[in-house]
């Protein structure tokens, strides 16, 4: 009987990572990429990917004019606010370069055109 006790126990026994995140705190980015797929189809984006990876997308220094805020599939406007109006000058003249870099990151022509908001 007790062999059989033992297998029971060794069938049974959890993984230690298991444990780690039932009885601990979660790394946040896990917390934040299901919540975050899970909200995107409601706020129109593609994939919740271009918000995650927004600054390895388009760059540091697109990254730091302006933020994707929705990407609209029937006519493929990708809208961007812009985190200055003093930037919509430049965010202008890096148009071409955004929808590049958004399109090749979806691999078709996702984005036809680009359109800011100013805060």
């Amino acid at each position: 009987m007790s062999d059989d006790w033992n297998e029971f126990i060794l069938e049974k026994t959890p993984d230690p990572e298991e444990i780690r995140y039932k009885f601990g705190a979660r790394p946040l980015v896990e917390t934040i990429t299901g919540f975050v797929k899970k909200l995107s189809p409601q706020k129109g984006f593609v994939g919740a990917d271009i918000a995650l990876n927004w600054q390895a997308i388009v760059g540091e220094e697109i990254a730091s004019l302006a933020t994707p805020t929705k990407l609209s599939r029937s006519d493929g406007v990708l809208y961007l606010k812009l985190k200055s109006v003093a930037m919509a000058p430049m965010a202008e003249y890096q148009k071409p370069v955004i929808m590049d870099r958004v399109n090749s990151c979806f691999g078709y022509q996702a984005v036809k055109t680009v359109r800011f908001k100013s805060v």
